[in-house]
Formats: C-alpha cells, structure tokens, sequence
C-alpha cells in the first residue's frame, strides 16, 4: 500500500494521532544550531525571513507563477515577517531548547518542547478531524 504522495512528508513523534512535517525538524536544527554557533536570536529569526523572501521569488520567476511571490506578514517587525509562522515557531522551538539545554538537550525534551509548541506545521493521524491539529 502506497501512501498519498504529501502523507510520506509527515511523521509522528508519540501516540497523539499527530503527525508533524518534515520542515519542523529542519526549523528547529536551524535555531538550535545557529544558536551553539554563536548566531543571536533576531538574526536567526530575521535571516529566515530573508531566506524565505529570496525563495519564493526565485521560485515565482522560474514557474512564471506570480502566486509564489513573497508576501509579508502583517503586524510583524524585521525580516522574519517574509517568514511563515510555521517556520518561525519551529525555529524559535530550536532556539529556546539551546538557551534551556545547551548540549544537554536529550531526545525526550526535543520531543516534549515539540508537543509543547503550537504553530507548528502537523496533520492528524488517520481517524482525527484535520481541525482540531491546525
């Protein structure tokens, strides 16, 4: 049985019926570490938003899709407002577990400041009303 081709871009951590995209990870491993290198908060969080906004133009000049083209974030300060909130809670999940653990941090606090955190990009599990994880 083969899985619809956006569900293998979902996984779960526990038994919650919750199912988080690949994205968070790669959201939170950019705070994380980016704060053990050295990088400050508002630079992570504002370099994201200017990497975001590069993206999406390069990706609406190349399809000829101007629905691509980056949009800013109302009511939101700096460079991270051309950032999703999504990615912006994952990053700010990765930040928060290096002030809190620094090297220390171990699996099971990953996956609690995960479950923790809302905003993320997450699905349910088969059997959950899509609502309800949004």
């Amino acid at each position: 049985m083969s899985m619809p081709s956006e569900e293998r871009y979902y996984s779960p951590i526990d038994e919650s019926g919750k199912k988080y995209y690949y994205g968070v990870w790669g959201n939170i491993h950019y705070g994380y570490v980016g704060m053990a290198a050295g990088f400050t908060e508002d630079e992570l969080l504002d370099r994201a938003g200017l990497e975001q906004a590069g993206s999406s133009l390069i990706y609406a000049l190349q399809h000829a899709d101007p629905s691509f083209l980056p949009s800013r974030r109302a009511n939101v300060a700096g460079l991270r407002a051309w950032d999703s909130a999504k990615d912006q809670v994952g990053i700010q999940v990765g930040i928060d577990l290096w002030k809190q653990y620094g090297l220390a941090v171990r699996p099971q606090d990953l996956a609690e400041a995960v479950r923790r955190a809302h905003g993320l990009t997450t699905r349910p599990a088969s059997g959950f009303p899509a609502e309800e994880y949004r």
